[in-house]
């Protein structure tokens, strides 16, 4: 098992729309770093690969093991605000602190990352007992598009209604 960390691969003139949605197809989950402009209307990058892992989740948990199919593969780490009530009132997060370069130091921290650490393997090892490959179709993944993806950011995104008698 491998993590793709993007530090030096792409390069001026890359595909990177392609290469980045093979290295997603190619991952068995996503850790999705939450800060407040992270699913931004305006700038759809990371919304649309969100949006990508969630497509893939749904073609890929039917076939696990029953007892992996109630662990998604995306694991949602708040760094700064709060995720959308969309998404925490399906899916499970975790929430880091992380202000200063000695964060990831603290207890409470590293207890984190290892629980991470040991959801990420489980999954794989879910997938590896039950002798599947679930990125064996990744040649035509594609994210969504931005057409894709704006219905349900307005959705996510929008301000609260007013209650009828405020104003």
């Amino acid at each position: 098992m491998q993590v793709y960390l993007d530090t030096s691969r792409l390069r001026g003139g890359d595909f990177f729309n392609k290469e980045l949605a093979s290295a997603l197809c190619n991952s068995i989950c996503m850790i999705s770093l939450y800060i407040p402009y992270y699913f931004d209307a305006n700038n759809t990058y990371t919304a649309r690969e969100y949006q990508g892992m969630v497509n893939l989740e749904k073609q890929r948990l039917p076939s696990m093991p029953q007892a992996a199919q109630s662990k998604g593969l995306i694991i949602p780490i708040v760094i700064r605000g709060t995720l959308p009530d969309e998404i925490t009132k399906e899916r499970q997060f975790y929430k880091l602190d992380l202000m200063a370069p000695g964060d990831l130091r603290k207890p409470d921290s590293v207890k984190a990352l290892n629980q991470i650490a040991e959801d990420i393997y489980y999954r794989h090892e879910a997938f590896r007992m039950a002798g599947i490959d679930p990125c064996s179709h990744c040649e035509d993944f594609e994210f969504p598009t931005d057409n894709d993806v704006i219905d349900w950011l307005t959705d996510i995104t929008a301000p609260p209604q007013r209650l009828p008698w405020r104003r």
